[in-house]
């Protein structure tokens, strides 16, 4: 009996000192639960927990509380500075949040960074830093977040930001944005008119419109459509692809259908490569 004492006592013990080392992993998921949000903004400001188990946590979940004491904590760090190492994940949550109040704090934080350099040139803090902002973007429908990621967009930063993440965000603001989205298919450059393809596949697969994807693909300043149709954005039969590339189709076109994985698709784009006197690789390994 003593045994199952020591035994019991000891799990216990170990339980603790889980829970010490941890950082009370739970604390911010249980606070979340109660919708304490005092209680997740004190976790945040706590700069002696640890920041990915506690205090990361605890910012991410006021933007998933979503109440509107959770808004105004998050709003007030925006406003008036983060809690230290918490910039990022603020921009995130305040976004996530849908409160048009952050769209301002967050385009000031877009200019603070040097975007008229490459992506090449950005320094990494201020990579973060962008893919942050983008990401709090993403959850606010609005003119000027419709204008900001534009000129992202135009600025070839996608690389940075990530294209799926760029798409992403183009594509949360719905079809009002689509008019200048289609505008940039007829931009060669695969960092402008992949993210605005792919975003426009979302928007109209999300509206019902593929017959507009379609459309598109006839015609040769809007034919990078493609790059929103061959990863699965928006459904449109294989066939009007080909006969896309085959009509208004370039070398670029011909090399994106070869590692789709179509058997029909890759076909099409070796018959074309081969008839136009170019040489294409596929990049999937066997």
């Amino acid at each position: 009996m003593a045994d199952i004492r020591r035994c019991f006592v000891l799990g216990i013990s170990l339980v603790c000192v889980l829970a010490l080392s941890t950082g009370c992993l739970v604390s911010p998921y249980t606070a979340q639960k109660k919708n304490d949000v005092p209680g997740l903004v004190a976790m945040a400001e706590d700069t002696e927990a640890n920041l990915e188990r506690v205090r990361e946590p605890a910012v991410q979940a006021l933007g998933e509380l979503g109440t509107q004491e959770a808004k105004d904590a998050l709003i007030s760090w925006l406003e008036n500075g983060a809690p230290p190492d918490l910039e990022e994940a603020v921009y995130r949550a305040a976004g996530a949040t849908g409160d048009l109040r952050a769209v301002d704090p967050l385009l000031a934080a877009l200019e603070s960074i040097d975007r008229d350099k490459t992506e090449y040139e950005i320094e990494p803090g201020d990579q973060l830093k962008l893919w942050a902002v983008i990401d709090g973007l993403r959850g606010l429908v609005d003119p000027r977040v419709q204008k900001a990621l534009l000129a992202e967009l135009d600025a070839g930063h996608s690389e940075v930001i990530d294209d799926v993440n760029l798409s992403a965000a183009l594509a949360a603001q719905g079809e009002a944005i689509a008019p200048e989205l289609e505008k940039r298919l007829a931009n060669a450059d695969d960092k402008v008119f992949v993210p605005a393809a792919e975003a426009l596949g979302d928007i109209y697969q999300a509206a019902g419109k593929q017959d507009r994807a379609a459309q598109l693909l006839k015609d040769k300043k809007t034919f990078r459509i493609y790059a929103g149709i061959i990863t699965g954005d928006v459904v449109v039969d294989d066939q009007l692809v080909i006969d896309s590339l085959n009509s208004v189709g370039d070398a670029m076109m011909a090399q994106r259908l070869l590692n789709t994985g179509s058997a029909e698709l890759e076909a099409a784009a070796k018959a074309w490569a081969a008839k136009h006197g170019y040489t294409i690789e596929t990049w999937i390994t066997p």
